[in-house]
């Protein structure tokens, strides 16, 4: 029974995954139902419902005329298409088949303060911004071209002069052959969204402005762990690309030897969101040699606690590593020399305690 279906539904029809759109069609003297179907999961956006919705009430004008027959007609249809899109949210147009600028609702005129008769002028008078104009007319000027529906990001001039953003999208409107009989253009304005996504943008070139400045090795990483950052300091100490280390390459970096033990630590760190800390043998493009680095990570959470991101430093640590080696070289040569020694040896510290002694046993005679 087609009046329960919903407006969007999943069926499968000779063997396929279909979204469906369902949208009742009643008028005096007309009942039926629009029903419109797409492979794509997503289908319908709300754009497209709003499409489906002009479609429908075209069908319903299109089917009462047909039953009325009044030399008044052409005007009839004039005065309901303009009263469809009134009702409609967002800023609605009608365009010929050519693209013309035929009808449009009081919304696009409220917002750019102008009249029907300038607005179609739209490609010349600075309704579109000049830096978007080019972009626009090869998208627009294409789809009326070829008949294909657009989708058009681009900024509009409101009455007082401003512009902000708005998501453009055209779908035309065919008759039983084929033929374009008008095109439907619906524009949502986005600016806030954009604008939020500029300020993103100038964030994120900022951090990786500051990263390329501090003079130290710098990583950053997705939740996942997969490497979606290295600074040029980090890249130059390696002579590596960003290529070769990026996701889970990151691995080349490292010592064969380092690299299995290293990424299992990796893995833990990940699931567990614990900070991360390591020292290991990194390669170093100047003197083609590994030496040893202190790497560390900490992970960045959002308001609900959930890891959203990894920031990581590697710190070259290879002279601390050798010093530290060569003084437990140095303890055990003393540890050695002072077992050899054929005396109870012992050394202290500056407090009398007692910090090596000999494991000599050595013997005392007495005479009498």
């Amino acid at each position: 029974d087609l009046d329960q279906w919903p407006t969007a539904a999943r069926i499968s029809c000779l063997g396929r995954m279909l979204s469906v759109a369902t949208l009742p069609a009643e008028a005096p003297g007309v009942s039926g139902t629009l029903i419109a179907a797409a492979t794509r999961d997503d289908f319908p956006t709300s754009a497209e419902l709003l499409v489906l919705s002009v479609a429908r009430e075209q069908a319903l004008l299109a089917l009462q005329q047909s039953k009325v027959q009044s030399p008044r007609r052409d005007r009839v249809a004039h005065i309901d298409a303009e009263s469809l899109i009134e009702g409609l949210p967002g800023l609605v147009a009608i365009l010929g088949p050519d693209g013309r600028v035929e009808t449009v609702n009081s919304k696009i005129k409220e917002y750019c303060g102008q009249t029907i008769e300038e607005l179609r002028d739209w490609g010349t008078n600075g309704t579109v911004h000049p830096e978007d104009m080019p972009n626009v007319a090869q998208v627009f000027g294409g789809s009326i071209a070829s008949g294909m529906p657009y989708v058009i990001e681009q900024r509009l001039r409101r009455y007082d002069g401003a512009y902000r953003w708005f998501d453009n999208r055209g779908q035309p409107l065919r008759d039983e052959s084929g033929a374009i009989l008008a095109w439907y253009v619906l524009l949502f304005d986005i600016d806030d969204r954009k604008r939020a996504e500029q300020a993103v943008r100038a964030n994120e070139r900022n951090l990786h402005h500051q990263a390329e400045t501090f003079p130290q090795m710098l990583w950053s990483a997705t939740a996942e762990g997969n490497i979606d950052y290295c600074n040029e300091r980090l890249l130059a100490y390696s002579g590596l690309t960003a290529e070769t280390v990026m996701n889970d390459k990151w691995v080349n970096l490292l010592h064969p030897d380092d690299r299995a033990p290293t990424a299992e630590i990796w893995r833990g760190c990940i699931a567990s969101g614990s900070p991360y800390s390591v020292e290991v043998r990194h390669f170093h493009v100047a003197d083609q040699t590994y030496r040893w680095i202190l790497t560390l990570a900490l992970p960045l959470r959002d308001g609900d606690g959930r890891v959203v991101k990894w920031y990581g430093s590697c710190v070259d640590i290879h002279d601390r590593k050798l010093a530290e080696e060569a003084l437990r070289a140095s303890e055990r040569r003393l540890a050695q020399t002072i077992d050899t020694i054929p005396a109870n040896v012992f050394s202290a510290g500056t407090d009398g305690s007692v910090l090596r002694a000999s494991t000599a046993r050595v013997s005392v005679g007495h005479s009498s």
